[in-house]
């Protein structure tokens, strides 16, 4: 043995490159296109979300409108795959509630 730390890479870190080696095959989208998310990091709640891409934003990302139309997403061209139009939507998941100012915070009750 030499000693020599090995780390394994982080789950996250393994579906990214697995995404990533997914979505590479076609970094030329069109307006109109259907697309999923895959290997967010920073937005992760919407990998696997499906949308249509609008447009471009700068040289380097595409604009997706995220199912049901509600959502922008400013995205790389590898962290998006294109798919069938036929293919079924998966939503983006609702906002979270905003926190309610004043008040007390919500404490859950001690367990038994």
């Amino acid at each position: 043995r030499s000693g020599a730390a090995f780390t394994l890479p982080s789950p996250v870190e393994r579906m990214s490159e697995d995404y990533t080696q997914q979505a590479s095959y076609d970094a030329t989208f069109e307006v109109g296109d259907r697309v999923r998310m895959v290997g967010l990091l920073a937005a992760a709640k919407y990998n696997g979300v499906t949308g249509k891409v609008a447009g471009l934003d700068g040289a380097d990302r595409y604009v997706v409108k995220l199912d049901p139309g509600k959502i922008d997403l400013r995205v790389r061209p590898n962290n998006i795959m294109k798919i069938d139009h036929d293919t079924p939507s998966q939503e983006a998941p609702a906002a979270l509630p905003r926190p309610q100012t004043g008040g007390s915070p919500f404490v859950p009750p001690a367990a038994p």
